[in-house]
């Protein structure tokens, strides 16, 4: 027996780019293939060479289907939440009037602004409008760039454009640092 485990460790030793591969280690991890392999190295066995090489074929395609639907789902659930976002921020509103024009004038540009006092009895800031406490606990943690991104953009009606200019940022990290604070206050209502 100790002459057989020899054999197939001198083959491994003169192979080992190929049995150091990540899906030959995975494959060779079943005993039966193992076996598969020292009767094929060592008895020099014709049908176990054939039946190692058939389970390997039906190894690597479940392995490349696996991936392929791996991807697959990965590519659909991107498409799926930008196809999502895309119309949860194409609202009526925010249609152009005149695709012919530059200026791409929206509907939602020509109602005019009602502006709410700022008194006692108004809501004045993002926090006042959470529900629960957890959300708000969740707001208090948040830094006061990311408060001031989430005021201006709730109270303010300022786009992520206008906001960056304010905290001399670029437009995206504004886009970015919104998107997680909501993630964060939903994850928060959800969970809460």
């Amino acid at each position: 027996m100790s002459n057989v485990i020899h054999t197939v460790r001198a083959f491994m030793k003169k192979n080992p780019v190929f049995f150091s591969n990540p899906l030959i280690k995975s494959f060779l991890e079943k005993e039966v293939n193992q076996q598969l392999l020292t009767r094929a190295i060592e008895q020099q066995d014709k049908k176990a060479s054939q039946l190692l090489d058939q389970r390997f074929e039906f190894f690597y395609l479940k392995v490349r289907m696996l991936h392929y639907t791996n991807k697959l789902a990965h590519f659909y659930s991107q498409t799926y939440d930008q196809k999502k976002r895309k119309q949860r921020i194409e609202l009526t509103f925010d249609v152009a009037l005149d695709t012919s024009d530059e200026s791409r004038q929206t509907i939602g540009e020509l109602i005019p602004a009602v502006h709410f006092p700022m008194d006692d009895e108004a809501i004045q800031t993002v926090q006042e409008l959470l529900p629960t406490t957890k959300m708000m606990t969740v707001f208090q943690s948040f830094s006061e760039k990311k408060k001031t991104i989430l005021d201006l953009y709730t109270f303010g009606h300022f786009s992520n454009k206008e906001i960056a200019e304010q905290l001399h940022c670029t437009p995206q990290n504004v886009s970015k640092m919104k998107a997680k604070a909501f993630a964060q206050l939903k994850g928060a209502y959800v969970n809460g």
